[in-house]
């Protein structure tokens, strides 16, 4: 861990290792070493970010030029003229959004899974603490145009088709995939089901929205507009009473901020 954690840099592989060796202690069934392992990767996807903007911050310069051209959906070669530490955050926060999304990564090894909830408390905890790397390196934008945004909309609308009205008919159906891993359905549903939705998994998804609204609105006006009326449609009256509570504690924390509701207004 002190040489994922401390250093200025990590060898590319001493970090694969360190991370697929977390990932699988999370997997394990005793709640002690999960929990280490959940606290180990948290630690290890902060310093790795924590070490890209402490670069940025002494560079004063994005790392790819204004003339550069950013291939979509570049993968791990669209990283060869970023310095180590932006490499890195960047091949490893592209892996988790495959996890997230129930896909195989592209850096770490295939084989590896991870649960939803970890995946959206990485995303959120890095969208929220490092808007800056989104907002002004031309890779990480792309990320949050083509992994981050579609995969929320994903999300939320598994858990839009959900009535209050048929929560009788799917309950014994919900108590027997609870279980289940996030490929059924991320906040409650498997294919072609409408189940109830997840508590905690909402929260997530609701604390990635709220970020991207905050942190991103003016880079992402035509996503963050589709955000919002998805979050509206949570106050509807066939909705459950926590996901009209949840909708509307994301809201009041938007009306606190008068430039962001100027924003909605433009």
């Amino acid at each position: 861990m002190p040489s994922v954690t401390c250093f200025t840099h990590c060898c590319p592989v001493c970090q694969i290792l360190v991370l697929v060796m977390c990932f699988n202690m999370y997997a394990s069934k005793d709640t002690s070493v999960r929990c280490t392992a959940g606290v180990a990767i948290r630690q290890i996807v902060t310093a790795m970010f924590e070490r890209l903007s402490a670069l940025m911050s002494s560079e004063q310069k994005p790392f790819l030029s204004s003339g550069s051209e950013v291939k979509p959906g570049g993968g791990t070669s669209a990283t060869t003229d970023l310095p180590p530490q932006a490499t890195d955050a960047y091949l490893l926060f592209q892996d988790i959004c495959f996890l997230t999304n129930g896909d195989p990564p592209a850096w770490l090894p295939s084989n590896l899974e991870m649960e939803l909830a970890l995946g959206l408390e990485l995303l959120e905890t890095v969208l929220r603490g490092h808007p800056r790397i989104f907002l002004e390196e031309k890779l990480f934008s792309l990320l949050l145009t083509e992994r981050i945004c579609p995969l929320v909309i994903k999300l939320f609308s598994s858990t839009s088709k959900y009535r209050h009205s048929t929560s009788s008919h799917h309950h014994s159906s919900h108590s027997s995939h609870s279980s289940h891993s996030h490929h059924l359905s991320p906040l409650g549903g498997g294919a072609g089901a409408v189940e109830k939705p997840s508590f905690a998994l909402s929260v997530r998804l609701l604390c990635i929205l709220s970020v991207l609204i905050k942190e991103f609105f003016v880079f992402l006006v035509t996503q963050c507009e589709i955000f919002l009326s998805m979050l509206v449609k949570f106050l509807d009256s066939d909705k459950l009473l926590w996901q009209r509570t949840l909708a509307m504690e994301v809201l009041y924390t938007f009306c606190n901020r008068a430039g962001l509701l100027r924003l909605f207004c433009v």
